[in-house]
């Protein structure tokens, strides 16, 4: 298989990541399954999340799409192989695929819950997620994993 390549005009992952924790959190923009959009559309040239931007405003809608799809796993599993990537045994992860990751969710309410969120494998174990107040580098086993080969 091929090795990942970034093609020269797409901005960098960690250029990507940091400019989603300066951004103020947004339900169906700026969240924790959508946060990594702008990277998925700018490597491959297909926004394949465009549908669900702006399909919901609150962490209600969230869990409708998310129900809905069989999950943050099936919603990914759905639209990632649109831009190209495909499901990847968890042991082949590296810098530059996509993940599910456990979390620990802070609803609106202020309550917190397990759950799952989008990352951004670093490579090994270190995954990048986003949190209400920005980018956290987590160390994770992931639950599922997409990534250009």
């Amino acid at each position: 298989m091929a090795d990942f390549l970034r093609p020269a005009t797409a901005p960098s992952p960690e250029l990507l990541a940091l400019q989603a924790g300066l951004r103020p959190w947004a339900w169906g923009r700026d969240d924790c399954t959508l946060w990594l959009a702008p990277y998925v559309a700018a490597v491959s040239g297909r926004d394949v999340a465009a549908p669900y931007l702006g399909a919901y405003d609150d962490e209600a809608g969230a869990q409708r799409i998310l129900a809905a799809a069989g999950g943050l796993t099936g919603l990914l599993g759905r639209i990632l192989p649109g831009a190209g990537m495909v499901a990847l045994p968890e042991a082949e992860a590296r810098q530059g695929d996509i993940g599910v990751v456990p979390a620990l969710l802070r609803g609106d309410d202020g309550s917190y819950r397990r759950g799952e969120v989008t990352a951004y494998c670093q490579g090994g174990p270190r995954w990048l997620i986003r949190t209400g107040s920005g980018i956290a580098s987590v160390r994770a086993r992931p639950i599922a994993v997409w990534g250009w080969r």
